[in-house]
């Protein structure tokens, strides 16, 4: 069954820190070469939509709203959660 939401990196935003590749417990993000339209190549995360499970840790650790903060996985917000229908 596929989860209904699914991570997805704006390659645009991402650094390549490899943040939410630490914290991914499925193991559905990797390395990848991105070209951009200046023809610059650099390194970026790229998620593997098939073996996502949505569970939003590559976004932020959860926290109670008692703590007072979030404690964002990307410092970047290179990534957002997606219906799974709309991965191309």
């Amino acid at each position: 069954m596929r989860p209904p939401l699914v991570a997805r990196i704006d390659p645009d935003l991402c650094t390549g820190c490899e943040a939410c590749v630490a914290v991914c417990p499925a193991g559905c993000i990797a390395l990848d070469r991105y070209d951009d339209e200046c023809g610059f190549s650099r390194r970026v995360c790229r998620i593997v939509e098939e073996r996502c499970i949505g569970c939003r840790l590559c976004i932020r650790l959860p926290r109670p709203r008692e703590a007072g903060y979030l404690l964002r996985i990307c410092p970047w917000e290179a990534i957002d959660l997606v219906p799974f229908a709309e991965v191309p």
